[in-house]
């Protein structure tokens, strides 16, 4: 009877565990170079009593508009909010800022940044 063997079955286990092991630590490399900031900023986004739901249903409302795209921003100073950008039935887009009470802020139109990409997946 022919036993069936399967091809070097234990290096393939570990070429896959090296594999995932090096991705992990090249991650956390690339946030080596944002350090304490970059925690300050978790830390921030974990204490808010704003859930980025909660931001996003109160721009919703405040605006009448839909949601296209949002992300917790936190100032040098220490502040945090969401910015969240919108936009209208008429296709009209606007950026809103709500803060950790729920308070949403109109933002300033910056006409010379319409359809600047440069924020995309960040």
């Amino acid at each position: 009877m022919k036993r069936f063997k399967f091809p070097d079955f234990g290096k393939m286990v570990l070429l896959s565990a090296a594999i995932v092991t090096g991705g992990v630590a090249a991650a956390h490399a690339g946030e080596n170079g944002e350090g304490a900031e970059n925690k300050q900023e978790v830390q921030s986004f974990l204490s808010s009593p704003q859930t980025l739901a909660d931001a996003i249903a109160a721009a919703e409302a405040k605006t009448g508009a839909r949601a296209m795209d949002a992300s917790f921003e936190q100032a040098k100073d220490g502040s945090a909010a969401y910015d969240v950008e919108l936009v209208k039935a008429d296709g009209t887009q606007m950026d809103v800022l709500v803060d950790a009470s729920g308070t949403v802020t109109m933002q300033a139109s910056d006409d010379a940044d319409e359809g600047n990409d440069d924020n995309d997946n960040d």
